[in-house]
């Protein structure tokens, strides 16, 4: 997807929870876009809350990490930048099931937005301007009073992550993962 900013166009990637492949990207990349009235995203890149896990404070300092998913996220967007800089990733992950059984939807929103962005804050490995920015967006979130006091919703920028928390009614249609691709027409259910 790319959108105007100033004058220029700038290249956003998705990475959205799930499975990287033609599937994903015709969806995510393609069909959802042009059903919304948007422009494609520039492409489209699987990851699931292992990715995110991995990159938290308190795994990372555990002699055996938790996570199945020994990445981070932090690897993996830069690996993708490195493939093909971009300037502006769109991060999109289900609201549920939580990162932490015990938590509560709202909560866990909240907690998985902060994590997001202070592994990103933290990272050695993305380039600096993108941990710099990280690190405004989650000072800038850890100053309301509130979660839901913000002044303006954030908008697409050069070398920034945008963190998407998805919620259940959003979700609530992508169940039927055939039906959603049969509709598209990218699967066709067989009788």
């Amino acid at each position: 997807m790319s959108t105007s900013s100033k004058g220029r166009d700038l290249r956003l990637v998705l990475f959205v929870e799930g499975t990287t492949g033609s599937a994903l990207q015709a969806l995510w990349g393609e069909e959802i876009p042009k059903q919304l009235g948007l422009l494609p995203f520039d492409r489209v890149v699987g990851f699931t809350k292992g990715h995110l896990v991995a990159m938290s404070n308190e795994n990372m300092k555990l002699k055996h990490r938790t996570s199945t998913i020994l990445v981070g996220f932090d690897q993996l967007l830069a690996r993708e930048l490195d493939k093909k800089t971009f300037d502006c990733a769109v991060v999109a992950w289900d609201l549920v099931p939580a990162w932490d059984s015990g938590s509560d939807a709202s909560a866990c929103r909240w907690k998985e937005t902060l994590l997001l962005y202070e592994g990103l804050a933290r990272s050695k490995v993305v380039p600096e301007v993108w941990s710099d920015r990280a690190r405004d967006r989650l000072e800038e979130l850890r100053s309301r009073a509130e979660p839901s006091h913000r002044s303006r919703l954030p908008q697409p920028a050069p070398q920034t992550v945008l963190g998407v928390c998805m919620d259940p009614e959003f979700e609530g249609w992508l169940l039927s993962e055939a039906g959603v691709k049969s509709a598209l027409g990218l699967n066709p259910l067989k009788k």
